[in-house]
């Protein structure tokens, strides 16, 4: 309406200024923009608004994925803050018992538990580490187990070292060693074998898939929950990291135990 104004204005003055663009300023139609123009507002005013919006929509969905990134890590934090003090416990336990039987063994398991303990302290809290990282801590919690348990621990390995780079939930292998050994070992004074595996598992569906076990003799006690905080620990940690791209299973298999995850990433 305002540019129609002008237009017509201008016209006005130069027919009086020259009456040879009389005819001319009168030909002028008052309205010739304003449906033009009209319809250039309205287009405009409702791409802002649509544009406006759509911000404001992915300002939203990025602080709500933030809150739950939040939330997710003091989730992870929390179950970590509960593991620790249960593998301190279990190990501070096998040192006192091992100091009235061996007193230079108990110095070395102290030793190694230090060790063990900067790992923990080092990490900045990180829920996933390395695979590469929580191998080194696992063979130095096995050599910690080895002084008390000597030669009825017999270990063996079979890493695939293409994937030292994937992550791992931490202190996860820890968890299924610890469990291997106690229900494994502890259960008897016979010796028994633990035997730790990473290599890939693809199939059509899973071409990425690869995996962990830990495989020790002995039996599940099924009138006993043989998880126990631990495994339901790791389980929680592993779907809040990797929501529906794992699977963790405990199976038993002609008196040999094995807990496995598969990772499908």
């Amino acid at each position: 309406m305002l540019v129609d104004t002008l237009h017509y204005t201008f016209w006005f003055i130069i027919a009086q200024l020259d009456v040879q663009y009389k005819p001319l300023y009168q030909n002028q139609p008052y309205f010739v923009l304003t449906g033009l123009l009209l319809f250039v507002y309205i287009f405009w005013s409702g791409l802002y608004l649509a544009l406006t919006k759509q911000e404001k929509l992915n300002h939203l969905t990025i602080k709500q994925h933030q809150l739950e990134l939040l939330v997710k890590d003091n989730k992870i934090k929390s179950l970590l803050e509960q593991l620790n003090p249960h593998f301190m416990f279990n190990t501070i336990n096998n040192i006192r018992s091992l100091i009235l039987q061996d007193t230079d063994k108990a110095r070395d398991m102290l030793l190694s538990f230090a060790d063990i303990m900067r790992y923990q302290i080092n990490s900045n809290d990180d829920a996933l580490v390395p695979l590469e990282e929580e191998l080194s801590f696992v063979m130095e919690f096995i050599e910690l187990n080895r002084l008390q348990l000597g030669k009825r621990l017999m270990f063996s390995s079979n890493i695939d070292s293409a994937l030292l780079k994937n992550v791992i939930p931490r202190m996860a292998l820890q968890l299924l060693v610890e469990n291997a050994i106690k229900h494994g070992l502890n259960q008897s004074a016979k010796p028994a074998s633990l035997q730790l595996t990473v290599a890939t598992e693809p199939t059509i569906d899973k071409p990425q898939a690869w995996f962990v076990s830990v495989k020790n003799d002995g039996t599940l006690n099924h009138n006993k929950s043989n998880s126990g905080i631990g495994l339901k620990n790791l389980d929680a940690r592993l779907k809040l990291s990797f929501e529906n791209n794992y699977e963790l299973t405990l199976l038993e298999e002609n008196e040999t135990v094995e807990c496995k995850i598969l990772f499908n990433y």
